[in-house]
């Protein structure tokens, strides 16, 4: 998924959107999902990859500075330019946001008995946005996707 506001792309401007971690983050938790299913990943490794991604985003002093959506903002004024205290004053919007990623996985997985997953959304939104109507994502629309599954059972 695409934010609007990434595309038609502008290399001479920098492009400022708080949704970064959706489209970076759930990328980076998709990267060692497709590993997994190809089995190149045991599941024990992907486990410990995923252990090993939360313990270092919950040792990160800028956990409890910086929200997820300003670290996506703050991406071309901090992220790209980092310094001494970038650790205690923000967080990486690609290990964050692909945590969320496995956290609304897992929480589509165990609503829905098993029936549906994040693929599902990444499914609808693909189809909707890219194929349909041929563009861009309209992040609000990610929130709607999610609402529309029909995930209790």
């Amino acid at each position: 998924m695409r934010p609007i506001i990434l595309g038609p792309f502008d290399y001479d401007n920098e492009a400022y959107t708080t949704n970064l971690w959706i489209a970076e983050g759930f990328t980076a938790y998709y990267q060692d999902v497709i590993v997994h299913r190809t089995k190149l990943y045991p599941t024990d490794n992907f486990l410990a990859l995923m252990a090993a991604q939360i313990s270092a985003l919950e040792n990160q002093p800028g956990l409890k500075v910086q929200t997820l959506s300003a670290s996506s903002y703050d991406a071309w004024i901090k992220a790209y330019r980092p310094n001494e205290n970038s650790n205690n004053t923000g967080i990486s919007y690609y290990t964050k946001g692909a945590l969320v990623g496995l956290l609304l996985d897992l929480e589509i997985i165990n609503d829905s008995k098993g029936k549906h997953a994040l693929d599902d959304v990444m499914k609808y939104m693909y189809t909707e946005y890219y194929k349909v109507k041929k563009g861009a994502t309209p992040m609000p629309s990610l929130s709607w996707a999610l609402k529309s599954l029909p995930v209790k059972s």
